[in-house]
C-alpha cells in the first residue's frame, strides 16, 4: 500500500528554481537580440507602407480619371458626333 500513496516524481523548489533560471537566461538572450530584429522589421514595414500608399494613390487617380470620363462622355459624344 505504501507504494501507491507515495509520489512517483518529486519536484522540489530547487528544481523549479533551476528551471526558472534557465528560462530567465533564454529570455535575456531573446531580449538582447530583439532590438536588431525590430529595426529590420520596422524598415521592411515602412517600405511596404510606402509601396501600398503609392499604389493606392495610382488606383484612386485611375478611378477619378474614369469617373471624369464617365461624366464627360455624353458631352464628348455630342461634340464628336453632332
Amino acid at each position: 500500500m505504501s507504494d501507491e500513496t507515495e509520489p512517483a516524481i518529486r519536484v522540489t523548489l530547487r528544481d523549479v528554481y533551476a528551471d526558472v533560471q534557465d528560462m530567465k537566461r533564454i529570455l535575456q538572450d531573446v531580449a538582447a537580440k530583439l532590438p536588431e530584429h525590430m529595426e529590420q522589421t520596422r524598415s521592411r514595414l515602412n517600405d511596404h507602407e510606402k509601396r501600398i500608399r503609392s499604389l493606392e494613390t495610382r488606383v484612386l487617380m485611375a478611378f477619378g480619371g474614369f469617373g471624369l470620363l464617365t461624366i464627360a462622355s455624353p458631352f464628348l459624344l455630342k461634340v464628336l458626333f453632332p
